[in-house]
C-alpha cells in the first residue's frame, strides 16, 4: 500500500478514536443509553468513556463492610471517581471510621442524601466532616449512630441549611437541643428513642421546626399527649 494512503488511514483512525471526542459529545452519547448493561459497556470502551460514566453517576449504595482499612479506602476511591453523586448509602458499614468521612472535605461533595445508619464507629468528628463537606445535604440517616451528640447535630443544622429529612431512630443521646434549630425540617424519625423523648421534647421540637410535616415517634413510650 502506498505510504501516503497508509498515513491518511492512520490519521483517520486517530481522529475518530473515542479518546479524541470532546466530553460534551461523549455525554450526549451516554445519555442515549437506556439500560445498565449498555452504560456499563460504555464505560469499558476507553478511559474517556469511563470518566463520562463516572461523572454521570448520581446514586451509589455500599453496605455491610466491616474491615476498617478496606472501607475507608473504598470510600476514598468512590468519592474520587464519582464526583457528582446526589446520594450515597453506606448502611451497615461498621468498618467506616471518621477518617473515611474526612474524604468529603477533599472533594467538596455535592451530596444531597447520606445514609450512615448502623455505622457504629462514626462519632462527632465524623459528623463534623459531613457538616463541612456536604453543604447541600437535605437528607441524612444516623440510625444507631449512638456516639453522636447534640452539639454536632446543631453544627450539622447550621452548616447544611437545606436539611429537610433526618433519621435519628435508635439514638441514645438525642434531645430536643440537637433538633429544634432545624427550621426547614419536614420529616423527622425518632423511632425507638425510648425515654429520651417526652411531651416537653415534642413541644419544643414542634415550636423550633415549624415546617415539620411528618415524624415517627413509635416506641417513644414517655409521650402522653396526642395529636
Amino acid at each position: 500500500m502506498d505510504s501516503g494512503l497508509k498515513n491518511q488511514n492512520k490519521r483517520l483512525r486517530t481522529t475518530h478514536h473515542p479518546d479524541n471526542y470532546p466530553d460534551d459529545r461523549l455525554l450526549l452519547i451516554y445519555e442515549t443509553l437506556e439500560t445498565k448493561h449498555d452504560r456499563d459497556s460504555f464505560g469499558l470502551t476507553c478511559h474517556n468513556f469511563l470518566d463520562i460514566q463516572s461523572s454521570s453517576r448520581k446514586h451509589l449504595r455500599v453496605c455491610s463492610l466491616i474491615n476498617c482499612h478496606a472501607t475507608n479506602f473504598l470510600v476514598f476511591n468512590m468519592l474520587n471517581r464519582f464526583r457528582n453523586l446526589d446520594s450515597l448509602s453506606l448502611i451497615c458499614c461498621r468498618g467506616l471510621l471518621n477518617s473515611g468521612l474526612a474524604n468529603l472535605l477533599l472533594y467538596r461533595s455535592t451530596l444531597q442524601s447520606l445514609n450512615l445508619s448502623y455505622c457504629s464507629r462514626v462519632t462527632d468528628l465524623g459528623l463534623s466532616y459531613v457538616a463541612s463537606g456536604c453543604p447541600f445535604l437535605s437528607a441524612v440517616n444516623l440510625k444507631k449512630c449512638s456516639s453522636i451528640t447534640n452539639h454536632r447535630l446543631q453544627i450539622l443544622a447550621e452548616s447544611c441549611k437545606s436539611l429537610k429529612l433526618v433519621h435519628l431512630n435508635g439514638r441514645s443521646t438525642v434531645t430536643d437541643h440537637g433538633i429544634r434549630i432545624w427550621a426547614k425540617l419536614k420529616i423527622l424519625d425518632l423511632k425507638m428513642c425510648g425515654d429520651l423523648v417526652d411531651d416537653a421534647t415534642i413541644l419544643k421540637i414542634a415550636k423550633g421546626c415549624p415546617l415539620l410535616q411528618e415524624w415517627n415517634l413509635s416506641y417513644c413510650y414517655k409521650i402522653a399527649i396526642s395529636g
